[in-house]
């Protein structure tokens, strides 16, 4: 793990997907910034945050990491052609900022549902660690993707830290 000062319960997630394959491993890693991309990581863990008029509701988006407001959904574009390439099919696929239709498996689900029981503050330590992972090259063991093309995954990584740690102080 790069992000070490973390709870046990990220820890448990990624001894999980460390036992993945690529294609599961990626499919994850869809899911997940599936749900940063429709505002789903969030400090109620409320399925419709837009819904919600709550002052004190807090929304991690990619803006706020300095990155623009599409780069999440391009870099799952292309992981879904990833994914359809890799499955020979054309099963997944983008409407309005959402990727349906990939199929999960039981392990896949269980392991998403562990990510789901996570607190908000424990979802951006796992999307920091598998952005600095993703970057370093460690999260894939052979398939080839292409580079954040940004800023270094550890800039990224320490940006989301940051965020955490001044949430984290605010009463």
């Amino acid at each position: 793990m790069y992000i070490n000062k973390t709870t046990k319960q990220v820890k448990m997630l990624f001894d999980k997907i460390d036992k993945l394959n690529d294609n599961e491993r990626l499919k994850i890693l869809i899911y997940i910034l599936n749900g940063v991309n429709n505002n789903l990581v969030n400090n109620k863990n409320i399925a419709n945050p837009d819904l919600d008029e709550d002052d004190e509701l807090t929304i991690f988006t990619f803006e706020d990491i300095g990155m623009p407001s599409h780069f999440g959904l391009e870099l799952n574009k292309y992981l879904l052609y990833l994914y359809n390439s890799n499955n020979k099919n054309n099963m997944g696929y983008e409407d309005n900022g959402h990727i349906i239709d990939i199929d999960y498996s039981s392990k896949e689900n269980n392991i998403l549902s562990c990510y789901e029981q996570l607190s908000f503050f424990e979802k951006l330590d796992a999307l920091a660690e598998i952005i600095i992972r993703y970057d370093n090259e460690t999260y894939f063991e052979k398939l080839h993707t292409l580079t954040l093309n940004y800023e270094s995954g550890y800039e990224l990584t320490k940006r989301i830290i940051d965020i955490k740690y001044k949430l984290s102080e605010c009463p």
